[in-house]
């Protein structure tokens, strides 16, 4: 069974955001590899990427509470980076794109529930 990790905090700087989860002390010294894709969790008003970690995924959940932020690096075209530790963060590739991808494929599409439509639009310009 895949392992879900929820985003706490985007930390956005000029060239690019650091992604910081919790409870990630089980990554440290493995073989991580993104995925480049991404998926819409509408029960729980989320966005999450695919990570593959020897050979197992694991699941980076973006929540509706960090959206906002999500939007303004969206606007800005800044990369993402899972932040491990201080010298150790994994490109999230493909990352823009998915989201976009995602964002516009949700709009006025209601197999993705009223709720993740309404927090969509809410959010992100689409």
């Amino acid at each position: 069974m895949a392992k879900k990790l929820e985003v706490s905090k985007l930390s956005i700087g000029e060239r690019d955001v650091n992604v910081l989860v919790d409870n990630m002390e089980f990554l440290q010294n493995k073989l991580i590899q993104p995925e480049g894709r991404m998926l819409a969790d509408s029960d729980h008003l989320a966005f999450v990427y695919i990570l593959d970690v020897e050979d197992d995924f694991v699941y980076v959940s973006f929540p509706e509470r960090i959206w906002d932020e999500l939007n303004r690096v969206l606007k800005q075209h800044l990369p993402l980076f899972l932040s491990l530790s201080e010298d150790k963060r994994v490109p999230l590739t493909q990352f823009e794109e998915e989201l976009q991808y995602l964002i516009s494929n949700i709009e006025e599409n209601s197999n993705y529930g009223k709720g993740m439509v309404h927090a969509v639009s809410k959010a992100f310009v689409v």
